[in-house]
């Protein structure tokens, strides 16, 4: 958890992967919102099409000692943590939102050796496709440049069936492969504008990528906790400073 936290954010697992989580009760109040909070994260889950299991989970707890009715948590990715405080539409919502990509730069630079941060996922296709030439520039006869040109037209014809189709999958599945899901609007509409060259020229390179980049975070986030919570309980007992 982050010591200057605005929303604490905790490490968990979803489907199987471990992810950072936060509390949908503290994301409600640090936004301030004026809904009750079962009506307000209910109806955004349904506005925006979120995805149990997917996107969140549902935790119960005990409310006291006695029992009682237990209390409905919903712990959320940080994504969806950040997409909910986008559409607030207001400064604390986007302070909110910049609160939680900060906490994802953190996660990465814990990971750095000597605190450098690793970079974000990405994949590069330009510097992929023109790493064996000497020069990504260079003059061609006009015959020859004008040959390049028809069948760079034609192949871009092929590239824009296959964007498509990427698009239409990520946007009916959540990614290239799954389950389907419901359609939201809204929702779909932000993933088309998410969506860059790269990523759909080259999924598996970015999937694995990023894949390799958040189990290290989580992991790094766990040996730094077990760390800390080992060095105050020494500090307890006097055998460290």
């Amino acid at each position: 958890m982050t010591t200057t936290a605005l929303v604490p954010v905790f490490a968990g697992t979803l489907a199987g992967q471990p992810t950072q989580l936060c509390n949908a009760r503290d994301l409600h109040a640090t936004l301030e919102s004026e809904q009750q909070f079962a009506d307000w994260i209910k109806n955004r889950i349904e506005k925006y099409g979120f995805t149990d299991g997917e996107d969140f989970f549902i935790n119960l707890r005990k409310t006291s000692l006695r029992g009682g009715r237990p209390a409905t948590d919903y712990h959320l990715t940080l994504d969806m943590a950040k997409e909910l405080a986008m559409v607030e539409n207001n400064e604390r919502g986007r302070q909110v939102r910049r609160y939680f990509i900060a906490v994802e730069k953190e996660a990465r630079a814990k990971v750095g050796a000597g605190g450098t941060a690793l970079p974000a996922p990405a994949f590069d296709l330009r510097a992929t496709m023109l790493s064996d030439n000497s020069t990504p520039t260079v003059t061609l006869p006009p015959e020859v440049q004008a040959a390049l040109n028809r069948k760079a037209w034609a192949l871009a014809g092929s590239a824009y069936d296959l964007l498509r189709e990427f698009m239409a999958r990520r946007v009916a599945y959540g990614s290239e492969v799954g389950q389907p899901r419901r359609i939201n609007e809204a929702r779909a509409k932000a993933i088309i504008a998410e969506t860059t060259l790269d990523m759909a020229l080259a999924p598996k390179h970015y999937n694995t990528l990023h894949g390799v980049l958040t189990t290290m975070e989580m992991v790094a986030n766990v040996a730094h906790d077990s760390l800390a919570k080992m060095r105050e309980e020494l500090k307890q007992k006097g055998m460290v400073q």
